[in-house]
């Protein structure tokens, strides 16, 4: 009996100290704050709420094309190279194309990359030469200069980009046969919403051209939307983040003719497909497949039964 006490005695001494030991623990875990992923989950969350840089007003444009495809005919390659650290030079050929009325079409473009700034020259057998310098001024302040030079056309531009946490503002200054001043700006309203304006003011006509648009952000859904002389409304829904998008937009001209048209992109492993069709019954279909390391061939078609017109074309992209 004494020695069964002794032992039960015993037990209960270290079943007490082992209690009061994993309290300690838990109340030391307890305080010493959230985890890790509750950190992670914590800082995710207020970048969501964070009201961030909006693009430029006349990158609206492009968002707003998202939707399109360009399908063309013939035959296309392109061959991009890396000649060193500091020199790309790519080469574009066209054939059989209604886009050059049927001619052959060769395009030869050197891009000079040094860190931040980039130099991009292209020329074709013609010597239409056309080309862009950018340059960072600072952190929050861009150059770039554009020029062409040719029978088609002979231009200098030059815009100027400033961005701060909550806006945007870029002014252009187009120097050719129709010189312009343009000045565009878009602010960030909430962490959803960005809102902005632009104007151009041509120096020939003397006319200003205004425009006013917005960009709305939830989630993985996304509108935008432009009024000049047209209205352009964009919407996009991520289905599968990187796999499958939905698009539809709507045109309405300054006559009061609409135009709408619905759109699919599909991303595989080694291929996309992208494919739309309009109220004009025109649809339109892309197939991008990988079929060796820095090797892609484009498949693209163009059909409206309505007009009895179609267009079929293909290409390789190397590099």
């Amino acid at each position: 009996m004494f020695r069964n006490s002794t032992l039960w005695k015993s037990n209960f001494h270290i079943s007490k100290w082992v209690f009061k030991f994993a309290r300690c623990d838990d109340e030391e875990q307890s305080n010493s704050g959230p985890s890790l992923v509750e950190q992670a989950n914590a800082a995710i969350l207020s970048d969501k709420h964070k009201i961030k840089t909006p693009m430029q007003f006349d990158n609206l444009k492009y968002l707003l094309q998202q939707g399109s495809i360009d399908a063309y005919d013939g035959f296309r390659l392109i061959v991009q190279k890396q000649v060193n650290l500091n020199t790309v030079v790519v080469h574009t050929y066209w054939l059989g194309s209604q886009a050059t009325g049927g001619q052959p079409f060769y395009r030869y473009r050197l891009v000079l990359p040094f860190d931040e700034k980039v130099v991009s020259v292209q020329t074709d057998l013609d010597f239409n030469i056309e080309g862009d310098v950018k340059y960072p001024i600072t952190k929050n302040v861009n150059s770039k200069v554009n020029f062409a030079f040719g029978e088609q056309q002979n231009q200098v531009s030059m815009e100027v980009e400033t961005t701060d946490d909550c806006s945007a503002t870029q002014l252009q200054m187009v120097k050719s046969d129709e010189s312009s001043l343009s000045l565009g700006y878009m602010q960030s309203i909430t962490p959803a919403l960005s809102l902005g304006g632009s104007g151009l003011y041509s120096f020939k006509s003397r006319t200003l051209q205004t425009a006013i648009g917005g960009l709305f952000t939830h989630g993985d859904n996304t509108v935008a939307a432009q009024w000049d002389n047209n209205l352009r409304v964009f919407y996009l829904r991520r289905v599968n983040p990187n796999r499958v998008h939905l698009t539809t937009d709507l045109v309405v001209d300054e006559n009061g003719a609409t135009q709408m048209s619905v759109g699919a992109e599909y991303t595989l492993k080694q291929s996309k497909l992208h494919m739309s069709v309009d109220s004009n019954l025109l649809i339109k279909s892309t197939v991008e497949t990988t079929v060796a390391p820095g090797v892609m061939m484009q498949f693209t078609a163009e059909v409206c039964q309505v007009k009895s017109s179609y267009r079929f074309g293909y290409g390789i992209i190397m590099g």
